[in-house]
C-alpha cells in the first residue's frame, strides 16, 4: 500500500480554493502510484475556524463543496481529508435553541472515493487550552469508532489532539485494542514552537509503540493571522524511528510505502535540510512564512515601514523583501535634528542590496511645528529624551 502525504497550505474560509488544491495534490498522488492520499485537519475548512462555527451557513458552504469533491476526486485514489460535519442530522441540530447547546459540529476526517459513500471520523479530545477553543465549539467523537481498512491493512484514524494524551488517564488512546493495528493515520493542524517537533516525535514514538506500528502524521504548513504552522509531516515506524519528514513551512507531496517501510526522497532535498537547521534559520522561516501568508490571505499587496539604519528595522526590511518581494516593499528614512547621519547612509545602502523602494522623508519642519504647539498648550519645557 502506497500512502501520501498530502501537505498543503490551506486557506481559512476560502473553500473552493482548499477543493481544488486538495483534487490537485490527489490527482499528483494518483499519478505517484499512490492508493490513499491524507491531507491535514481541516484541509477543507482552514484552520483556526473558531467563532465561524457560530454559523451554520458557513459550515453549510463547505459541506457544499466537499460534495463537489466527493464527484470530483479522481477516480482510482481514496482520499483522507480533514473538514467540518454535522453532529447528527442537519435538520434536527437546526432544532437547537439554547445558545449553551450550540454545539452543532464536528471536527472531521472525510474518507472520500469517487462513487463510493464518504464515511466521517469525528475527532474525540478537544483542546481548550493555548490558541485553542474546540470545546466551545464542537462535540466529541469517538476514537473508537476511527477504524478504517483498506484492503487487508487496518487502519486507526486519529486527528491532532488525539495521539496527544499519553499523560492523561482518560487518554481513549489506551483504551483502543493495541492488537490488529496495521497503520495509525493522524490529521493534524499543529502550530509551530520551538519545541514542538520534539515535543511532537515523542507522542507519534508513544503511539507507535502502543499500536506496535507505524505512524503516518499529516501537518498543515502555512499561517493563519498569528498562528504558523509548520508542516515537518512525518512516518515513524513501529518503534518510533523516523522513516521520513517533509518539508518545513512550505507545501510538500511525499509516498510512504507501508510494504517497504520507506517515504519518498523530496526531489529538492528541502525536507532533509529543515532537520538540521540551526534555531535561528528556523525562526527565519517561520517568519517569512507568517509575513507572507498574512499579507496574501488577507489581499495585501505591499508593504510600508520606516527604516532607521539599525539592526532592528534592518531585520524587518530582509524579512520583508523575502515575504513579499522586493518590489513591493517601500521603506522610508525620516532623518531629524538629532539622527547621525550615518543612519540614513545605512538604510539607503541596504535599500540597495535588498533592491526596495526608499523614500526620504526629513522630520525637522515637523518637529519644529510639533514644539511651537506644546509650548502654546503647555508652556515652555527644558530639552529632553522627549525631544529626541
Amino acid at each position: 500500500m502506497k500512502i501520501a502525504l498530502a501537505q498543503i497550505n490551506a486557506t481559512l474560509g476560502d473553500f473552493p480554493g482548499n477543493r481544488r488544491k486538495i483534487i490537485d495534490f490527489s490527482e499528483r498522488a494518483l499519478a505517484m502510484g499512490c492508493d490513499l492520499v491524507v491531507f491535514p485537519e481541516h484541509a477543507l475548512f482552514g484552520y483556526l475556524p473558531n467563532d465561524l462555527l457560530e454559523r451554520p451557513s458557513i459550515v453549510d458552504g463547505q459541506l457544499a463543496e466537499l460534495a463537489k469533491l466527493e464527484k470530483e476526486l479522481p477516480k482510482g485514489i481514496t482520499a483522507l481529508v480533514g473538514c467540518v460535519t454535522y453532529a447528527g442530522s442537519k435538520a434536527a441540530q437546526n432544532k437547537l435553541q439554547d445558545a449553551l447547546a450550540r454545539k452543532n459540529f464536528c471536527n472531521s476526517a472525510a474518507l472520500i472515493k469517487r462513487g463510493s459513500k464518504t464515511v466521517i471520523f469525528n475527532k474525540e479530545r478537544l483542546p481548550s487550552y493555548d490558541v485553542f477553543d474546540e470545546a466551545r465549539h464542537l462535540v466529541s467523537g469517538s476514537l473508537a469508532k476511527g477504524r478504517a481498512k483498506f484492503g487487508s491493512i487496518k487502519a486507526q484514524i486519529s486527528i491532532c489532539e488525539d495521539i496527544w494524551g499519553w499523560g492523561d488517564p482518560q487518554n481513549p488512546m489506551k483504551k483502543l485494542s493495541r492488537s490488529g493495528t496495521d497503520i495509525v493515520i493522524n490529521l493534524s493542524a499543529s502550530p509551530f514552537t520551538k519545541t514542538k517537533r520534539t515535543n511532537r516525535l515523542a507522542v507519534l514514538k508513544q503511539t507507535a509503540e502502543h499500536f506496535r506500528a507505524p505512524v503516518v502524521y499529516v501537518n498543515m504548513c502555512g499561517a493563519q493571522d498569528e498562528i504558523i504552522f509548520d508542516g515537518r509531516s512525518v512516518v515513524v515506524d513501529k518503534k518510533g524511528k523516523v522513516v521520513g519528514e517533509l518539508a518545513a513551512f512550505a507545501e510538500d507531496l511525499q509516498v510512504f510505502d507501508l510494504s517497504a517501510m520507506t517515504v519518498s526522497k523530496p526531489a529538492t532535498g528541502t525536507a532533509k535540510r529543515t532537520k538540521s537547521v540551526s534555531e535561528t534559520e528556523l525562526l527565519r522561516q517561520a517568519l517569512v512564512c507568517g509575513l507572507r501568508d498574512f499579507a496574501s490571505k488577507t489581499g495585501l499587496a505591499r508593504c510600508h515601514f520606516g527604516l532607521s539604519g539599525g539592526i532592528d528595522s534592518a531585520v524587518v526590511a530582509c524579512l520583508a523583501a523575502e515575504a513579499i518581494g522586493a518590489k513591493n516593499v517601500t521603506a522610508v528614512t525620516l532623518p531629524g535634528p538629532f539622527n547621525d547621519p550615518k543612519s540614513r547612509e545605512w538604510a539607503e545602502e541596504l535599500a540597495k542590496n535588498l533592491k526596495i523602494r526608499v523614500l526620504n522623508m526629513p522630520v525637522d519642519g515637523p518637529y519644529e511645528a510639533l514644539l511651537k504647539s506644546f509650548a502654546s498648550g503647555v508652556g515652555e519645557s527644558e530639552f529632553g529624551l522627549v525631544n529626541e
